[in-house]
C-alpha cells in the first residue's frame, strides 16, 4: 500500500512539473528598458528637470535659513537674552515651515514620478502583450525578481528595440 501511494505521488509530481516546464517564460530588465528606451529617456529627463527645479527651491530657502541662523549667532553677545530667544523662536518657526514645504515638494515629485512611470507602462504594455502573443510567451518576469536564469531567456534587447520602433 505504501508503495502504491509513493508511485501515485511521484506520478503526480512529475506530471505537475512537466506541465509547468512547458510554459514559455522569459524575463526583461525593466530598469534598462526605462533608462534606454526613447520614451523612458523623455520621462527621465522630465523627472530630472522637475527634481532640479524643486532642489533649487529647497536650496534657496535652506540658504536663507542658514544665513539668518548665522546672523542670530553673531548677535548673541550683542542683544539681550530675551531678544535672542525671540529671534530663535522665529527661526524655529521658519525651520518648521521649511520642513513642511520640503516634505510637500518631495511628495509632489514622488506623485509626479508615479504618474509618469504609470504612463510609461501604459504605453509599453500593448507592445509587450503583442510580443508575447507573437512568440507564445506565457509570462514575462522582471530580471530583479529572478535568482538565477539562463541568459537566453532575457528578451530585454528585443523588447527595447520594439518600444523604440513604436
Amino acid at each position: 500500500r505504501k508503495f502504491l501511494i509513493l508511485i501515485t505521488t511521484l506520478f503526480f509530481f512529475f506530471n505537475f512539473t512537466t506541465v509547468y516546464a512547458k510554459e514559455n517564460v522569459r524575463y526583461i530588465n525593466v530598469d534598462e528598458i526605462l533608462n534606454n528606451s526613447d520614451l523612458g529617456k523623455i520621462i527621465i529627463n522630465k523627472l530630472k528637470k522637475q527634481n532640479d527645479i524643486n532642489l533649487d527651491k529647497i536650496t534657496i530657502t535652506e540658504n536663507e535659513i542658514k544665513k539668518e541662523n548665522d546672523e542670530i549667532k553673531k548677535l548673541k553677545n550683542i542683544i539681550t537674552d530675551e531678544e535672542f530667544n525671540n529671534k530663535l523662536v522665529i527661526l524655529k518657526k521658519k525651520i518648521d515651515k521649511f520642513n513642511i514645504f520640503k516634505n510637500k515638494i518631495l511628495n509632489e515629485i514622488n506623485e509626479f514620478k508615479k504618474k509618469e512611470i504609470k504612463i510609461f507602462f501604459e504605453k509599453i504594455n500593448p507592445i509587450i502583450q503583442k510580443y508575447m502573443e507573437q512568440n507564445s510567451i506565457a509570462i514575462i518576469i522582471d530580471k530583479k525578481n529572478i535568482f538565477v536564469a539562463r541568459s537566453d531567456y532575457d528578451i530585454t534587447k528585443e523588447i527595447l528595440d520594439l518600444i523604440n520602433k513604436n
